[in-house]
């Protein structure tokens, strides 16, 4: 990731998620010792059995690891709270059905969303939702609104993926100060998406998928990452779909939503300040008094057609003023 140009990265599933350990362990003996290079927060995995009366119970460990963890170094200020699955398994919660007739899974009951997400942001911690369909991000935007404004204006609330979401629930985005953790590596028409996404969702669809220009222009706060290691990393291949909306080294393809690109400069930014803002890691921008990450490419990445941006290369990376990759 340093060779890549990665300066911050968010753990997102410090917990039992699918049979893995807790690593915050092995983050905090790293950065107590020293040789954790770059700059990892974490969120604590909520668990799937969780119910209206153990919550007051979970919200009160997730603030004891929270203090442990941010105490060593490793600052765990977030909670994960996965409500769907993928549309691609017909577990992505829909608003309009599947050709089955099913409308995926919700992994949680709204009523539990809209107690648990307020008591986290009571408690100071931020909450970052997995929501790839509409309904699930319906009922994520649906908890952030049952927290009192004074409560959200103190944590740094994220909906990751956002495959599809309705167009009355794009403006709430900006009203309820939530910011769009978006994934654009997969906004293209790969091999995925044309055999299975669309024939699922239906073709008429593809221009509603991962609508990053449309956030933009209700307001929204844009992040974006790579969700690795469900796909790679590299940031370049990511601006590089969010600005072409065409694979990485296929030119002659069928953008996916082509009114859904960005600009380079939109790109870039969710990809710096956007995301150094939801970690809480810094403003990400080149500015007296912020920190020294910085990630060097090998061209100017305007200078060139838009199709050659995923040939960018880093060729050097700087943490907190020290070489540290490339």
């Amino acid at each position: 990731m340093l060779a890549a140009g990665i300066t911050g990265w968010q753990e997102a599933a410090l917990g039992t998620y699918a049979g893995y350990p807790d690593f915050s362990d092995a983050y905090r003996a790293l950065t107590e010792a020293g040789d954790l290079v770059g700059r990892a927060t974490g969120a604590i995995w909520v668990p799937r059995d969780l119910t209206v009366d153990t919550v007051d119970a979970f919200v009160r460990e997730c603030v004891e690891r929270a203090r442990v963890n941010t105490a060593a170094g490793f600052p765990t200020r977030t909670a994960k709270l996965m409500l769907d699955g993928i549309i691609e398994t017909r577990t992505a919660h829909v608003c309009a059905p599947y050709p089955d007739g099913s409308h995926g899974l919700a992994y949680f009951d709204p009523q539990i969303v809209r107690l648990l997400v307020p008591a986290l942001n009571a408690a100071g911690l931020a909450v970052h939702v997995h929501a790839l369909a509409d309904a699930a991000v319906r009922d994520a935007l649906d908890g952030f609104a049952a927290v009192p404004s004074a409560d959200r204006a103190r944590v740094r609330n994220h909906i990751a993926h956002l495959e599809l979401i309705t167009p009355p629930d794009l403006p709430r985005f900006a009203a309820l100060g939530v910011t769009a953790n978006c994934q654009p590596y997969w906004a293209c028409r790969n091999d995925l998406v044309r055999d299975v996404t669309l024939p699922l969702l239906g073709s008429e669809r593809a221009d509603e998928l991962y609508p990053f220009a449309s956030l933009r222009t209700a307001g929204a706060r844009l992040a974006m990452g790579s969700d690795w290691p469900v796909s790679t990393f590299d940031p370049w291949l990511g601006v590089h779909v969010a600005v072409t909306r065409q694979p990485p080294g296929e030119s002659d393809a069928e953008p996916l939503g082509a009114a859904q690109s960005l600009s380079l400069g939109e790109a870039l930014d969710a990809y710096t300040r956007g995301s150094a803002d939801l970690l809480g890691i810094g403003p990400g921008t080149l500015a007296p008094g912020a920190p020294a990450d910085l990630a060097i490419a090998d061209r100017n990445p305007f200078a060139g057609r838009p199709d050659g941006i995923h040939e960018t290369r880093n060729v050097t990376t700087v943490v907190a003023g020290d070489v540290a990759g490339g």
